[in-house]
């Protein structure tokens, strides 16, 4: 009963830390990261991004009710996120970064946060938040349409910012984001800019190998692949978009099973290593770019295991028990209560010297899953 135990440690460890030690009373914000001894480090730049996905995590325990009073973390984090990142409510999109003070450290507009933000704000709407939120992410995609679309498809990376490298990651997000709105205000056209960001994924992100398919990552300026042609693509990622695909197939009544079956098929082939830990990136014929392991993928993976779509028969090669139990056991366990190791390098390093916020949202949607 592992995914049993990951909820457990979610909720009774996990949980009462970042709402305590992760949250910054004096200032109503979340911390970007804790020290190993599991106190903050409030020095640290605070991304929008990592205040997106803690309000994001705290309304869905709240209404999971794993964390009571979560909400009200998740109003105070979304009170600052307002107040700090935004330029007029968000019609001139959301600061990449501001200190402990809210002074902006780096005003880029990237499209990683636009993302977040918008899901953050879907969080807040379904938790009761009246019209603000909605007219904070109409604010948001009509600064993203005129600022930041690309000729080609797709947004920009980031503005200012240079041309390439363009990413398929802050799209996936993107997805991520309008799926969540569709679920909220099924009224407003999210379904049809999901399926744009659907249509970019078959059009422009695949590479397709003699038996496999990889999602690449990177691109140039006029969305053309880079990397060719034994491309690299990162098992995690995969996973996400089967999680995604099914998603889209549930709200919006469309989908694309193949589609999903064939990532969800090359990244059983090719992304784990023999402990049950996920590469951080091969290529499409197979070759191990990285052999570091990262805590995400595998909550990406428990995601698309509990997928809607019907996976063939015999591609499931690892059971949710299984994956939840190398997460406690690789990344969880080892580390003091609440906290995890993120990242290990091929040798078996760790990579940072603290706990980075942000990957509490990982664990939180792949628990929503069960």
């Amino acid at each position: 009963m592992s995914v049993a135990a990951l909820r457990r440690w979610f909720v009774e460890q996990a949980l009462p830390l970042w709402g305590s030690a992760g949250f910054d009373a004096h200032e109503g914000q979340f911390v970007e990261q804790l020290a190993f001894d599991r106190t903050p480090l409030l020095d640290v730049p605070r991304r929008a991004m990592a205040q997106a996905r803690q309000i994001y995590v705290f309304g869905l325990a709240h209404e999971r009710g794993w964390f009571p009073g979560g909400d009200r973390l998740a109003e105070v984090g979304y009170r600052q996120l307002i107040a700090r990142y935004g330029l007029a409510g968000g019609t001139r999109g959301w600061a990449f970064s501001a200190d402990r003070s809210g002074r902006i450290i780096d005003a880029r507009r990237d499209l990683y946060a636009q993302a977040f933000v918008l899901l953050a704000l879907a969080a807040v709407r379904r938790l009761g938040g009246g019209a603000e939120p909605l007219r904070l992410a109409r604010e948001t995609l009509a600064f993203m349409d005129a600022e930041m679309a690309a000729p080609t498809g797709g947004y920009l990376e980031a503005v200012p910012g240079p041309a390439a490298p363009r990413r398929q990651n802050p799209h996936m997000h993107l997805l991520e984001a309008f799926l969540a709105w569709q679920a909220v205000a099924p009224d407003e056209g999210f379904d049809d800019r999901a399926w744009a960001i659907i249509d970019l994924l078959e059009q422009r992100f695949l590479a397709h190998g003699e038996n496999d398919v990889a999602l690449v990552e990177c691109f140039d300026e006029r969305l053309a692949p880079l990397g060719g042609p034994d491309y690299a693509f990162e098992p995690g990622h995969h996973f996400e978009w089967v999680w995604l695909l099914s998603e889209c197939t549930r709200l919006t009544g469309r989908g694309h099973p193949e589609l999903a079956q064939a990532l969800w098929s090359s990244a059983l082939r090719f992304g784990f290593r023999a402990d049950g830990a996920i590469l951080d990136a091969v290529t499409i014929s197979g070759r191990r770019l990285d052999s570091g392991v990262r805590l995400w993928p595998l909550t990406e993976a428990l995601k698309a295991c509990a997928s809607r779509l019907a996976v063939p028969a015999g591609a499931v090669a690892r059971e949710p028990d299984e994956i939840a139990e190398t997460l406690l056991a690789t990344f969880l366990r080892p580390a003091q209560p609440g906290l995890w190791l993120d990242h290990f390098d091929s040798s078996g390093r760790l990579t940072r010297d603290n706990v980075p916020s942000s990957s509490l949202y990982h664990l939180c949607c792949a628990l929503s899953q069960f």
